[in-house]
């Protein structure tokens, strides 16, 4: 490869805090590329000034002008490769039209799922949402996904077939906790309380909190524990909503918050569980999933995005309808009353980690290959 510089684009955010599971793979796969090409020739680029406050539109067009423009003064040394996450697409469609059009240079993209797909999304913001992220998509001379689910909404959403895309490759997330060595490490009970963990973003209501909450609620709670890890704050208007529901549908004794934790708590939480449940709307992946999968738990989840590509419906756990507490309730109860069951899925499951899941380390080896092989194509 020759010598040129890389420049990751990444408008208001900080790589550093991996506040989310696409930050964390976003950050794994800078450091990586720092790693492989030298940190002089890799950089990342924020033009959004902090401890500033703008509406929606007048952010994006700021951003788009101050990335152009960077772009254009740029121009007589503009970098080798410029990559970006597809979270960015308002953001960056300027300068990406500016540097695929006029520049002619290759343009890297990540895509962790479609945000005009999430369920939060609806009406004429969605349709524009859709229109930016095709066309953005579009712009891309090769695409990193996370899972065959999204590769294949990417395919669907922006070149109507595999044959009119440029290259996609899939590099699933990490797993950033160390699972035991076998099943006689885990916890299998037969008596309650039967403990129950759920792992991910509280404040975020696509995660559907609120459906496993109201589920707990259908069983016996004197027999059941719930347990939440992951961010939270008091005062937002979703955890206020779920401390509410968990109060009106008494089951405040079986329910507790622990808030984000570290890998090593994490793992020591997975390991004294039951079962694993995910009761969320949309996943491009699943991080949380695959990390209780090489723990060897059970899973219940719910049937979205890339969910069920990790769980085998009976194999290594159970599969649901979103928004359905019913459903998440009839599962648990299920799995809860078959000891041998979950044995056997514990053994499944940590043989199926084994040969499935990569370390974060060595993800981001697997992205510097992808990213170095894709200049080697492109380059003008």
């Amino acid at each position: 490869m020759q010598d040129e510089r890389i420049v990751w684009l990444c408008p208001g955010f900080d790589l550093g805090k991996r506040s989310t599971g696409g930050t964390l793979y976003n950050d794994v796969l800078v450091r990586a590329l720092k790693r492989r090409f030298g940190p002089d020739k890799v950089t990342t680029l924020d033009l959004i000034p902090r401890n500033t406050s703008h509406s929606w539109p007048v952010e994006r067009a700021y951003a788009n002008i101050r990335y152009l423009r960077n772009f254009h003064r740029a121009r007589q040394r503009p970098p080798g490769l410029v990559m970006a996450a597809s979270d960015s697409t308002a953001h960056l469609m300027l300068p990406v039209l500016y540097r695929r059009l006029v520049q002619r240079m290759p343009f890297g993209l990540v895509v962790h799922h479609l945000r005009s797909s999430l369920p939060s999304r609806r009406g004429p913001a969605k349709w524009l949402e859709r229109l930016a992220e095709k066309w953005f998509i579009r712009n891309a001379s090769f695409i990193i996904t996370i899972s065959r689910s999204t590769r294949q909404s990417v395919i669907d959403l922006s070149f109507g077939s595999e044959a009119n895309a440029p290259p996609i490759a899939i590099v699933a997330p990490g797993i950033a906790t160390r699972a035991p060595a076998d099943a006689s490490m885990c916890r299998v009970t037969s008596g309650p309380p039967f403990r129950m963990i759920c792992v991910g973003n509280c404040d975020d209501p696509r995660k559907g909190l609120e459906y496993l909450i109201e589920a707990l609620s259908l069983l016996p709670a004197a027999q059941f524990e719930l347990l939440f890890a992951g961010a939270y704050s008091a005062d937002s208007t979703y955890h206020r909503g779920l401390r509410h529901l968990i109060h009106r549908s008494g089951v405040s004794g079986a329910v507790s918050f622990v808030g984000r934790v570290s890998d090593e708590e994490l793992a020591h939480l997975y390991q004294t569980a039951d079962l694993f449940v995910f009761p969320s709307l949309w996943e491009g992946y699943g991080i949380a999933v695959a990390e209780a999968l090489s723990h060897g738990l059970p899973v219940v989840a719910t049937r979205v995005g890339a969910i069920p590509e990790l769980v085998r419906e009976g194999v290594n756990g159970l599969l649901v309808a979103p928004r359905d507490s019913r459903a998440l309730a009839s599962a648990v109860r299920s799995l809860a009353k078959d000891v041998s069951a979950r044995e056997v899925i514990r053994a499944n499951n940590l043989a199926f980690a084994r040969d499935s899941f990569r370390t974060w380390e060595e993800v981001g080896e697997r992205l510097s290959d992808i990213v170095e092989e894709s200049l080697s194509r492109v380059r003008p």
